[in-house]
């Protein structure tokens, strides 16, 4: 990790660029120039981390523009899937190293990427004072690459060139906290100048003031919740559920709010993405609940995970719930702990589906009231499992029921 490194300090840089960048992005008909100026921002602002970083980024998605056109090329030939499936290994593999052997793989990104920057002094001079670095923001764009190869596949992308790849690859408000938005959220606006209105600026400035009220008023008073995972053996149980309550709902709001901030950003240069949270605390249960929780993520795992498993085959609906579920809590670390968080909701959702096949719903004042409390309260017991490894995540639910 960079020490003391926020997503904010991402966004602290993007914010002011965006005074020239989106004035310019309103102007500028030539996509060519149009592309060159986002995949020039993110590279940018990649830089401005450590231009270590800049290259692995843009390693990443020279590699994704090579294969797009060879895997929409071959989309419906019979070699088809096998080019397919080498080209998501390719982008996929690094992101897998990242979370399989994190040390050795942070060490080896830092250290190949800084051997090609020795040929510049200056460039060796600036990269040296960089903190070490993680593979910030990797996920995002791995998945986002596969995402791209496998509409390329199925015929819904034609063939893209270089410069489109790439601009969308390192489109500057995605690569930190995502969403993983898709290709087709963006490709208008690498293309030609979106329209520029009131209606436009107020709403992309209207969504980054909410995100940041979100991150630095409501997210910052509730920041000392995180530090329960370090100190619960040490407290009262009621401390332990106060604290897990409002890490809860810190848990939820730093990270809407920093979607917010890149949703609105997007905006403002033209780009119109999806939300990627839509009030999930207030469903009433955890299938609704996950319809609307990083919604990008769950978009991206349905389409390319459950649906083709499931195909016409709804009694495989159980198990393709349960390995889509684990392949969310393995996107945030590979470790017993994180499986156990996605085999937790994985189950969650089959009881769930299974019980709503067998009677309807119960409704009411109180039950409206009530069901999003039981939501909110079911979802935060997991985030044990995101923060602990496992066997701590054990010590922790035992000191949650008073047990030492």
């Amino acid at each position: 990790m960079i020490p003391g490194y926020d997503s904010f300090d991402w966004f602290s840089n993007l914010l002011p660029l965006l005074l020239l960048l989106a004035p310019a992005l309103a102007f500028v008909r030539v996509g060519g120039v149009r592309r060159a100026l986002v995949a020039g921002a993110g590279l940018y602002l990649l830089a401005l981390v450590a231009p270590r970083l800049a290259i692995v980024h843009l390693a990443l998605w020279l590699v994704a523009a090579a294969l797009q056109p060879l895997v929409a090329a071959t989309g419906e030939r019979r070699s088809g899937p096998w080019v397919l499936g080498g080209s998501l290994v390719a982008v996929l593999a690094p992101m897998v190293a990242w979370k399989v052997w994190p040390v050795e793989f942070v060490i080896r990104m830092n250290e190949w990427p800084n051997a090609l920057l020795r040929s510049s002094d200056l460039a060796e001079a600036i990269d040296f004072t960089a903190p070490i670095v993680a593979a910030i923001g990797l996920s995002f764009s791995s998945f986002r690459a596969a995402d791209l190869l496998v509409k390329s596949n199925l015929g819904l992308l034609d063939r893209l060139s270089p410069g489109r790849v790439l601009a969308y690859g390192v489109f500057p408000p995605l690569l930190v906290v995502g969403p993983i938005a898709s290709y087709d959220e963006v490709a208008e606006m690498l293309e030609r100048p979106t329209p520029v209105d009131a209606g436009r600026v107020s709403a992309g400035l209207g969504q980054i003031l909410v995100g940041l009220f979100k991150v630095f008023v409501v997210a910052y008073l509730l920041g000392w919740s995180g530090g329960i995972f370090d100190l619960f053996r040490s407290n009262d149980p009621w401390q332990i559920w106060v604290s897990l309550i409002a890490f809860t709902i810190f848990f939820y709001v730093n990270f809407a709010g920093y979607s917010d901030l890149a949703i609105g950003a997007s905006r403002l240069m033209g780009a119109d993405l999806r939300p990627n949270f839509d009030a999930p605390y207030l469903r009433t249960n955890p299938t609704s609940f996950w319809n609307n929780w990083h919604m990008s993520l769950t978009r991206f795992l349905r389409a390319n995970v459950f649906t083709p498993l499931v195909g016409r085959h709804p009694e495989r609906q159980p198990a393709a719930t349960m390995l889509t579920m684990l392949l969310i809590g393995l996107w945030h670390s590979v470790t017993w702990a994180s499986a156990a968080f996605g085999i937790y909701h994985g189950i969650s959702l089959v009881l769930h589906r299974q019980i709503e096949r067998r009677r309807p719903a119960r409704t009411g004042p109180a039950l409206r009231v009530l069901k999003p409390v039981a939501v909110v309260a079911w979802f935060g017991l997991s985030l044990p499992l995101l923060q602990l490894g496992f066997r701590d995540a054990l010590d922790f639910y035992a000191a949650l029921v008073g047990i030492s």
